[in-house]
């Protein structure tokens, strides 16, 4: 939020941008979310609540074993 507060049960979309293949996630009461099994590539991560702005943000690179934190404001 303009505050800098988390957001609990925003609406998080991660997409595969090679694949077209998306995972539908909802933060959680501290803002967080996790898409784990992710396959290798380029993906969009996009979230949105009812009365904010929609995010998003794209270009990111996802190599093999690789674990990334994408924080989205």
């Amino acid at each position: 939020d303009p505050t800098g507060a988390p957001v609990a049960e925003a609406a998080v979309r991660v997409t595969n941008v090679d694949t077209n293949t998306t995972v539908n996630l909802k933060t959680n009461q501290t803002g967080y979310y996790e898409a784990n099994f992710l396959l290798t590539g380029q993906y969009r991560v996009a979230a949105e609540m009812a009365g904010f702005k929609k995010t998003i943000r794209q270009g990111i690179q996802l190599p093999i074993g690789s674990r990334q934190e994408i924080d989205l404001q």
